[in-house]
Formats: C-alpha cells, sequence, structure tokens
C-alpha cells in the first residue's frame, strides 16, 4: 500500500474517512480503558463540525 503525506485544507477532509475507524481502534489500543475513546461515527462528526469552524 502506497502512502501519500499531502497538505491538506478543510475541502479535502472527506478523503480521510476511510483512514477514520483505523485511527480510532489504534487510539483504543494505546490508551486501553484509562481513557475513553468515542465511536467513529460520533468522532468523525465532532472532527467536521471543527473543520466547519
Amino acid at each position: 500500500m502506497g502512502i501519500d503525506v499531502t497538505t491538506g485544507t478543510t475541502a479535502g477532509i472527506e478523503s480521510l474517512d476511510p483512514l477514520w475507524p483505523a485511527m480510532l481502534e489504534h487510539h483504543r489500543r494505546v490508551v486501553g480503558e484509562r481513557c475513553p475513546v468515542r465511536g467513529a461515527a460520533d468522532s468523525r462528526e465532532q472532527c467536521r463540525a471543527r473543520a466547519r469552524n
């Protein structure tokens, strides 16, 4: 799998959708029970809301 890292804008934020669940699962493994990690849909919507502001 090739990975390209680019500088993005809020216009390109939708391109991150396929990566979001994997990132959340990684965070769950890293923090374990110490910190809650939101569900994918809730987390993604919060990110979208921040990008709109």
